[in-house]
């Protein structure tokens, strides 16, 4: 059996990879506590590392409404290397809901091409006493969510 420096060294290897496949620029990554038990079920031992990709900011804008909800989010980064390509309904709302800004009622209203290579998107959800319309801009070339404005 590997020793638990190993398998975290092992574990912080691959996590780089695949965040080289994905993110660009500058990252650190910290590994966070280990856990080493045994799967009876498995019949081995399971090991758990978790890890943290830590990024800078350039320019981060959050709004944040009275009731403490995320209203406006803008993020200077996510705009880098954007090439406008129309992107299906499906992988919009999937971009969206992944970031937490829309619910799995929401529908896609219109999309067209955004500032600097993005796609800017109009998204509905129906609730019980409204419709809510999110207005979302998605870095195509990354599939990240690079700002978003709630319409109250």
């Amino acid at each position: 059996m590997l020793s638990e420096n190993e398998l975290r060294g092992r574990s912080v290897t691959a996590v780089t990879a695949a965040v080289q496949d994905t993110l660009r620029g500058e990252y650190e990554i910290t590994s966070g506590d280990v856990t080493n038990d045994w799967a009876p079920i498995l019949k081995r031992h399971v090991f758990v590392s978790p890890c943290v990709v830590w990024r800078n900011f350039d320019r981060v804008r959050i709004a944040v409404s009275v009731a403490g909800e995320v209203v406006a989010f803008f993020d200077q980064n996510r705009f880098q290397d954007a090439a406008y390509q129309r992107l299906a309904d499906s992988a919009i709302l999937d971009i969206c809901r992944v970031a937490g800004i829309v619910g799995p009622s929401a529908t896609v209203t219109d999309v067209q091409p955004g500032p600097s290579g993005t796609l800017l998107a109009i998204l509905s959800e129906r609730f019980p006493r409204a419709v809510r319309f999110t207005r979302a801009t998605v870095n195509p070339s990354t599939r990240q969510l690079a700002a978003f404005e709630v319409q109250l």
